[in-house]
């Protein structure tokens, strides 16, 4: 597992012990409003050093 995260969050920082986050929102509702929240959470997740997953379900 540890393998499989290390190649998941390559150029992102991540070691062991490392907290990570999945989000985004609950409902697909367009792709513009996707791409802010993604754009948005990943820029508040690298100034704070947080590995970040996008998710979102429709």
């Amino acid at each position: 597992m540890q393998n499989f995260l290390k190649e998941l969050f390559q150029g992102q920082p991540y070691d062991s012990r490392s907290f990570f986050l999945i989000a985004g929102p609950c409902v697909v509702e367009d792709e513009a409003l996707l791409m802010t929240i993604a754009e948005r959470v990943s820029g508040l997740c690298n100034a704070l050093g947080i590995p970040y997953i996008f998710k979102a379900s429709y």
